[in-house]
């Protein structure tokens, strides 16, 4: 199909107008199949055909020049002037069509714009978040660690770190999330530096990721508990027999 080549509307109930109906009674069907050739040719040449063409239409059309002619003149149908002829409804469409065509092609050149500079805004917008992005990370690193412990507990501390490191390619990316678990670590300990770096060895040894209270503490509560409990028990075995013995020798005496 050619690039140019359109369609055009072709009313349903054409064949009802008063003027075909008048085309139709005196060529019959014939004449129907003549005027829709015409229109489909006027509209492959822009509207407009000079009359001397129609010799050429006929030929096409394989019928005669006569009734091409009365079709063209006859029936007001077409319009004839200056040795031309055309349609003025096909005409219309022409311009109705063209005016279409440019607004749409406006609203191809507003739509384009308007990606142009939503295309051009979202790097700027990108560049500007990773930039806040990174000024955040810049001046959260700028904070100093403090270390809840003295000289020992540090070089620990800088153990842990390289064991993380090496084990499990982990580091603080920030100096905050670093703190967050010098903080956690103190609690665990009970605020104790020999707990902290007891904790820490025992992670290291035990191949974790993280802390977790000594085992040996929690030994020593279970430890504590039990103890508490036998001491309990002994004495009230002890209290139950001073009170049979006691029942036992008033029991005598009565």
């Amino acid at each position: 199909m050619k690039k140019d080549t359109y369609y055009f509307s072709h009313d349903f109930n054409a064949h009802n107008d008063v003027k075909i109906l008048f085309l139709r009674q005196q060529l019959g069907m014939e004449g129907y199949g003549i005027y829709w050739f015409l229109i489909e040719s006027l509209a492959d040449s822009g509207g407009i055909m000079p009359l001397k063409i129609v010799p050429v239409l006929a030929m096409q059309m394989h019928i005669q020049e006569i009734k091409v002619m009365a079709v063209i003149t006859e029936f007001e149908l077409f319009i004839v002037q200056d040795e031309q002829f055309f349609s003025s409804r096909l005409l219309n469409h022409f311009i109705k069509r063209n005016e279409l065509k440019e607004l749409n092609s406006q609203k191809g050149k507003i739509s384009a714009e308007k990606r142009k500079n939503s295309t051009e805004f979202q790097p700027q917008l990108n560049r500007s978040s990773t930039k806040e992005k990174k000024e955040k990370e810049k001046k959260e690193n700028e904070i100093e660690i403090i270390y809840p412990y003295g000289y020992d507990f540090k070089t620990k501390w800088d153990e842990w770190l390289d064991y993380k490191k090496k084990e499990h390619k982990f580091t603080y990316k920030l100096k905050k999330t670093e703190q967050t678990a010098l903080k956690q670590l103190e609690e665990l300990s009970n605020f104790n530096e020999q707990n902290a770096i007891q904790i820490i060895n025992q992670s290291i040894a035990n191949g974790w990721k993280g802390f977790f209270k000594l085992q040996n503490q929690n030994n020593e509560r279970t430890k504590t508990r039990n103890q508490q409990t036998n001491e309990s028990l002994d004495y009230i075995k002890q209290r139950g027999q001073e009170l049979y013995e006691s029942l036992k020798r008033r029991t005598t005496n009565n």
